[in-house]
């Protein structure tokens, strides 16, 4: 397009401005973390789904921690198979780190998934202080978290069984990692400030359907 950026690869990025851009093709990558909802929702709740248009070395961090869990996934091109059994699964440690680390977005996803594994699982948040809010909307459901926050480690002691609940997950990690505990409860789960999923999810709730989910949004 004829921009003129300098300092590719490195911490500083320079944009220098140019009269006019030109017209261009672009392809807009994936998006990981759409995709890793889906590979844990797979985790959590059992079966299999196969994402298509991922690409599994943006993911590989995560696939390998929920392999380690006892998922298996397989990788045909851009076609990933997530299966699992939705259950015996084995307890995981996880530290986020900047990329190409194990992405902070994913914190709160796979601390649900943690929750129904055999086991203590050790979560440590090394990006942002304090992103635990997820943890008082798990423990509404049952879950339980032990949080030592000044050292950013919460301590997932499962498995959980998971009961219904009312939550109010308060931004959009903490209600898709609470869309993914209700997946594997039996009864019916609540989630407010929906519309915080919606942030990064599109039309979660009927390609949720589509692959077996019952999950209704409902306007009070």
């Amino acid at each position: 397009m004829g921009g003129k950026i300098h300092g590719l690869g490195t911490r500083t990025l320079t944009v220098e401005g140019v009269g006019a851009l030109a017209s261009t093709d672009y392809y807009a990558m994936n998006d990981r973390l759409d995709a890793g909802l889906f590979m844990m929702a797979a985790g959590i709740a059992g079966g299999k789904v196969s994402i298509i248009g991922a690409v599994p070395e943006d993911l590989r961090l995560l696939t390998e921690k929920i392999m380690q869990m006892g998922v298996e996934i397989r990788v045909n091109g851009h076609v990933m198979d997530v299966s699992s059994p939705g259950q015996g699964l084995k307890p995981v440690n996880v530290l986020t780190c900047p990329y190409p680390g194990f992405a902070t977005d994913f914190q709160p996803a796979i601390m649900a998934l943690s929750c129904i594994a055999d086991g203590q699982s050790y979560i440590r948040e090394r990006i942002f202080d304090k992103r635990f809010s997820q943890v008082a909307e798990l423990r509404k459901l049952g879950a339980d978290i032990d949080l030592v926050e000044e050292d950013g480690l919460a301590i997932v002691n499962g498995p959980t069984t998971f009961r219904g609940g009312d939550t109010q997950p308060d931004n959009i990690r903490a209600a898709s990692c609470i869309l993914l505990a209700g997946l594997a409860c039996p009864d019916v789960t609540t989630i407010g400030n929906v519309y915080q999923i919606g942030r990064g999810h599109f039309d979660i709730e009927n390609r949720f359907q589509q692959i077996g989910a019952q999950v209704v949004r409902k306007t009070v």
